[in-house]
Formats: structure tokens, C-alpha cells, sequence
């Protein structure tokens, strides 16, 4: 699985909608999410950069919220803090960090 994802891009939707971002809650993780990616992005050429991160206005799952959504696998991650966020980047960014 992780050598098929490094061939396809992958895209992070963070929803940024009213009730994910209560607190300035999806904020901090927005931020953990751009830093992480621009690090794994930064080490690839501009066209072949491995993942891209989305914010989004609503993803229909404010109960959930925060939630994040992990494309092409379709996987969604929610209720979602920094430490929960740890998952995400342990399964689908760190497999990408060296090119």
C-alpha cells in the first residue's frame, strides 16, 4: 500500500467549517498539517510534490468535528485533535518523507 500511495497524490481536506474550528480547534491543526506537508513537499520537484492539503468549509459531519478526510483512500478522521492527528501523519505522510 505505501508504494502505490507514493505514486498517487494525496489530498488532505481539513474541514475549516464553524463547528470544526469552534475554538480555533481546526486552525491549530491546519497549521500542524501545513508544516508537516510543506517539510515532505519541500524535498520533491514542484510537479511531483506527493500531497496536497485542502480547507474546506463544510464537510457535513459537524457533529463529528474537527474532521479531515485523507484522498484517494477516502478514509475520514474525526473528532480530531493534535494528538490524534498523530495517526494520520504516522500512516499516510511519514511513508513519504524521503523521495
Amino acid at each position: 500500500m505505501q508504494e502505490e500511495q507514493a505514486r498517487q497524490r494525496l489530498r488532505v481536506v481539513l474541514c475549516m467549517g464553524e463547528y470544526c474550528n469552534l475554538g480555533r480547534r481546526a486552525d491549530i491543526l491546519y497549521r500542524l498539517l501545513d508544516t508537516e506537508i510543506g517539510d515532505i513537499n519541500a524535498e520533491y520537484p514542484r510537479g511531483e510534490r506527493p500531497v496536497k492539503l485542502e480547507a474546506v468549509g463544510c464537510l457535513s459531519r459537524c457533529a463529528m468535528g474537527p474532521v479531515c478526510v485523507v484522498y484517494p483512500d477516502d478514509v475520514t478522521y474525526d473528532e480530531l485533535d493534535p494528538e490524534s492527528l498523530q495517526e494520520l501523519v504516522d500512516r499516510y505522510l511519514t511513508p513519504l518523507e524521503k523521495p
